[in-house]
């Protein structure tokens, strides 16, 4: 009566209240993905980071990945759902399953079973204390592993009473504590005794302890409770009154995270009580994956993992990774620009602008006045008008070109003139001359602002196109211009238009440009990429997909004050520093929207940058929202030729430490290796990244890439350093290189004295047992090749043919070849030409033997030869491949036109052709 009153005090004394919320930024692990089972019983991150997920049918490991299953690799299978993981010294695991406890040793690849005395048990935690010791805790009692013997040792209690157990836990002050049916217990290691139940089960059946300080945390059927050791006292936790706890777990700081069943995630703050709860919302993609959360576990890395009853493993990012903060100004935004003062102009499809300040607080909204015709609602740019300071240029898309004043807000025309009136403008700039460059879609354009005189010039015979839509000046001599097929620059000392040799091969639309601090030249192009023109327009540098340019689609560029290059793209936002290293940002870092509009971005006078992106974004430059974790390197997987082998049970894999292996490989030819390594970071590992250097062959460390895949073809035998080092999402490296030491030897049959002393013992062999046969056979040979000579000879020799009748033969065959062209039949046989002749085959086949020296299928295959030639002088080679041309003349297989045209020629038909005309 005196707990149940002491209970309800507490109860009414409990100051917490709840919130239901989601958590953002998750990802979603089950069968689809490589589990092994949807049922996840217990979540374990090992020493080296590697996560271990034990299901209903098998134990899993996740390195970011990939997911390995381990029942294949077993030699003796495991029975049971696992249910707890716990990692002891030199890679070994102790794991409890609903069928018993195992030791699994992960070099040997061995499973053993631990004897506990009797035929089924069900081991549902297991513990490893402070000093060392093993605990079980079954529904047959607690039980101690004797590691020497494999055997489990069980404890007594008082009264010989068999508990049943769930969960253990270990105290700050090193007291172990087992939690089951019959309540809450302290238990005495030396004697291994149990000692008699701290608290009755009026709080129902203990599923899950965490010590915290000097409280117990208790996960029961009847709702999540809290123990004082040093008071003694139990108080429940309001909030969960009726509910089922399954599991808990700590981030070391505030928060208590409570697996449920049915109820999803309760969030527990300590010291205040409040609780909140995250559940399963069909309607929702953000809220969790499941509302019964088997287990739980929080990794120091801020990621919080859950494994549910049937929906796999979810693992959650709970630091604020959000890197851009947005302005949802209910507007289609569509061109920027940011005043000296810090008011942002913001061009609107909607017919508008919109004025914010410098603290981004709403000023006006600009619309037209009823005087003005406004004959198109798409802004597309914005730019001061030269020597006006309360004057902004408006550009639209097919309206032409307005005046803002800024002080009035008011719209006016830029001129009367019908050039400037239904124009599609993208861009303005001003020359050194203070001369104000427009593009248009129908030209480019060169206005004098004094005297309001313009200049159009036709760049097509340049670029190829007078659809302009990028301009930018250097303010010294050059207007770099992109057209719709091209970019060229205008040079203010020459007059002229110059297309550099550079620019030549990217005949693309330029979608964006920009002259950076140093002073290059940056071009975004529609699907063609990013290009950096160097000193001396050069090229310096080329993004595309093959280095994480997504579909290339730059439409977006502007430079920080650090020195960084960003790339606004329709799928993404990318930052090249001055390394020229690329880190991309998306949605999880706070992005509206993956695709970014194009020609819109702006530096404030704060460093700030700003973007359209399905509202107006600018990046947080706050170091808190970066992962700091170092990324711990692992090396999973070599394949050898093909053939994989698992890095951690390879008997010829030496792991002298965690970033330390040597590999002796044998095999003298073909040494195609690939090895596959993981950066154990799981905030977003798709977006680690990895660079390696391979000792003499490669010249200094790779390009960095989220590829974790390092391949090597046709390696000689020796000995190779392998150097990896790995970077998490937000670029953070890891300081200590992974170092992969592989020697590559033949195998004894395939050295050069081991061939050497077989080839001396086999002509040794042969000369002694057939040296008299040879002698013998000789003459006999000589011989009988004598005999096949003449025959050949008498054969082939035919009575004399008239010289007339030859010569007859001759230009008959000749003009039918030339004429009829029948070799351009592949089927051609030497019985249809002589038919259509008239002639036999002996003397169709005499001429060509005597008189043209050749036989019947070298003259047909000489005609086809040249036939080749022929085409190929008149370009078909602009319409088919040269195996495709030779077949259309006849030849039957790539193989007999290599042969004959050699034949024909002494040379290769790559080698002949280059002589005539570069291909």
């Amino acid at each position: 009566m005196n707990i149940r009153i002491r209970l309800i005090a507490l109860l009414l004394l409990t100051s917490s209240f709840l919130v239901y919320g989601q958590i953002m930024n998750s990802h979603h692990l089950d069968m689809e993905s490589g589990l092994s089972n949807n049922s996840v019983r217990t979540i374990f991150k090992d020493s080296q980071g590697l996560m271990w997920f034990g299901t209903g049918t098998d134990l899993d490991s996740y390195d970011g990945q990939q997911i390995i299953s381990y029942a294949k690799r077993f030699k003796t299978p495991l029975k049971g759902a696992i249910q707890s993981i716990v990692e002891i010294p030199k890679s070994q695991f102790i794991l409890g399953t609903n069928w018993g406890g195992y030791l699994y040793e992960i070099k040997t690849n061995r499973v053993t079973t631990i004897d506990f005395g009797i035929p089924s048990i069900d081991v549902r935690f297991v513990l490893k204390s402070s000093k060392g010791i093993i605990f079980f805790a079954t529904d047959k009692g607690l039980y101690t592993l004797d590691s020497p013997s494999l055997k489990a040792k069980p404890f007594q209690s008082k009264n010989n009473i068999a508990f049943s157990f769930y969960c253990l836990a270990e105290d700050v002050s090193g007291d172990i504590w087992v939690g089951g049916i019959d309540g809450l217990f302290k238990i005495a290691p030396k004697n291994q005794v149990i000692i008699q139940p701290c608290i009755e089960p009026i709080c129902g059946a203990i599923k899950a302890i965490l010590p915290i300080k000097n409280v117990l945390f208790l996960g029961t059927n009847k709702g999540l409770f809290a123990y004082n050791t040093k008071l003694m006292q139990l108080r429940p936790i309001n909030g969960f009154q009726g509910i089922s706890v399954l599991s808990l777990t700590f981030d070391h700081d505030t928060n208590l995270y409570v697996g449920t069943s049915k109820a999803g995630v309760g969030k527990v703050n300590v010291n205040t009580l409040a609780v909140q709860y995250f559940k399963h919302d069909p309607s929702s993609p953000e809220s969790i994956f499941s509302n019964t959360i088997t287990s739980i576990f929080y990794d120091t890395s801020e990621v919080l993992w859950l494994g549910s009853f049937d929906r796999g493993v979810e693992f959650l990012n709970l630091q604020n990774t959000r890197k851009f903060n947005t302005l949802d100004l209910n507007s289609n935004i569509r061109s920027l620009y940011i005043s000296t003062k810090g008011d942002k102009y913001i061009g609107t499809s909607d017919g508008y602008l919109i004025c914010l300040d410098s603290n981004n607080k709403f000023k006006s909204k600009i619309t037209p006045t009823n005087d003005l015709d406004l004959r198109s609602k798409i802004f597309t740019t914005i730019f001061p008008y030269p020597g006006e300071p309360n004057l902004l240029l408006i550009g639209t898309f097919g309206g032409g070109i307005y005046l803002l004043n800024t002080k009035t807000n008011t719209l006016s025309d830029f001129s009367k003139d019908k050039v400037f009136q239904n124009c599609s403008t993208y861009k303005f700039c001003t020359d050194k001359e203070n001369q104000l460059w427009i593009t248009t879609l129908d030209g480019l354009y060169r206005y004098n602002t004094k005297n309001h005189s313009f200049v159009e010039y036709d760049i097509s015979k340049v670029t190829g196109s007078n659809e302009v839509f990028t301009l930018c000046s250097d303010n010294k001599d050059k207007i770099w211009i992109g057209t719709k097929t091209g970019v060229c620059y205008y040079s203010q000392t020459n007059r002229k238009f110059i297309q550099p040799a550079s620019c030549k091969p990217y005949r693309f639309q330029s979608t964006s440009s920009f002259i950076d601090k140093k002073g290059d030249v940056w071009f975004n192009f529609d699907k063609g990429g990013v290009l950096m023109l160097g000193k001396g327009m050069s090229k310096k540098l080329w993004l595309t997909t093959e280095i994480d340019m997504p579909g290339n689609s730059p439409i977006s560029l502007i430079e920080d004050n650090d020195g960084n290059v960003w790339i606004g793209t329709l799928k993404g936002l990318y930052k090249v520093n001055s390394n020229y290293e690329i880190h991309n940002y998306g949605l999880e870092d706070g992005l509206n929207s993956l695709g970014f509009t194009p020609e819109c971005s702006a530096l404030d006078s704060k460093g700030n940058l700003w973007w359209g992106n399905g509202g107006l974004v600018t990046f947080i430059n706050d170091k808190n929202t970066l992962n700091n974790q170092i990324p711990r390197l692992k090396f999973t997987d070599l394949f050898i030729n093909g053939t994989k082998y698992d890095s951690d049970t390879l008997s010829f894999v030496n792991k002298v430490s965690d970033t330390r292996y040597t590999i002796f490989i044998k095999g003298k030819n073909n040494n195609n290796l690939e090895f596959r390594v993981a950066a154990l970071s799981y905030k977003n590992s798709k977006r680690n990244q990895y660079s390696f250097w391979l000792s003499d062959v490669d010249k200094s460390w790779t390009k960095a890439s989220t590829t974790p895949i390092i391949s090597y073809n046709k390696l000689s035998p020796g000995t190779y350093i392998l150097k990896i080092k790995a970077s998490n999402n937000d670029g953070v490296w890891s300081t200590t290189p992974t170092e992969i030491t592989f020697t590559i030897s033949p195998y004894f049959y395939e050295t050069a004295w081991f061939i050497v002393l077989i080839w001396i013992l086999i002509i040794g062999v042969f000369m002694y047992f057939t040296r008299t046969y040879i002698i013998r056979m000789k003459t006999k040979i000589v011989a009988q090749f004598e005999e096949i000579k003449k025959k050949q000879t008498t054969a082939n020799s035919y009575p004399a043919m008239p010289e007339k009748k030859c010569q007859e033969i001759i230009d008959r065959l000749t003009t039918y070849m030339e004429e009829q062209k029948p070799y351009l039949n592949s089927e051609l046989r030497q019985v249809d030409v002589v038919v259509f002749l008239g002639y036999s085959v002996r003397e169709v086949s005499l001429v060509l033997n005597t008189k043209l020296n050749q036989n019947f299928s070298d003259f047909v295959n000489s005609y086809r030869v040249e036939e080749v030639k022929t085409r190929i002088q008149n370009n078909d080679l602009d319409k088919y491949t040269l195996t495709a041309i030779a077949m259309k003349c006849g030849f039957s297989a790539k193989s007999s036109f290599l042969r004959a045209f050699k034949k024909a020629t002494n040379m290769t038909p790559t080698d002949y052709f280059k002589g005539i005309k570069d291909l």
